[in-house]
């Protein structure tokens, strides 16, 4: 098993993710993911309801508006979008029982992702 080190930089979730389906850190790798959970979660309004997407937001839309920001970190909804959208096996471990999370639309590949509690995000942003 190799290890990667990805900047804690808000995006981490969304560029390790993509890292790990392509093998590469791609500078704009977040921004397009970020992008495609917004367009699965517009695309299936009966399952993501602002119940299910949480994060105490008023509505679908602001939740989304909230994802598009670089400095947000990614959840649980995210984690299983993107499985499925990356055609990959995701399983998360966590020292927290609680905040353990676990998406496996499919099992396809086999490569694993380990997500470490996030750090305090330094205020940097790439621009893509």
């Amino acid at each position: 098993m190799n290890r990667k080190r990805i900047a804690p930089d808000g995006s981490c979730l969304f560029t390790s993710l993509d890292y790990l389906a392509t093998g590469e850190e791609r500078a704009c790798a977040a921004r397009e993911l970020r992008h495609a959970c917004v367009a699965a979660i517009k695309a299936d309004p009966a399952y993501y309801t602002i119940d299910q997407l949480g994060e105490n937001k008023a509505s679908v839309e602001e939740y989304c508006e909230w994802l598009l920001d670089t400095h947000t970190y990614g959840g649980g909804n995210e984690i299983q979008i993107l499985a499925k959208h990356l055609d990959l096996n995701v399983v998360v471990w966590s020292c927290i029982p609680s905040a353990s999370a676990k998406a496996t639309d499919r099992v396809t590949k086999s490569k694993y992702l380990e997500l470490s509690e996030p750090r305090q995000a330094n205020n940097r942003a790439a621009r893509c």
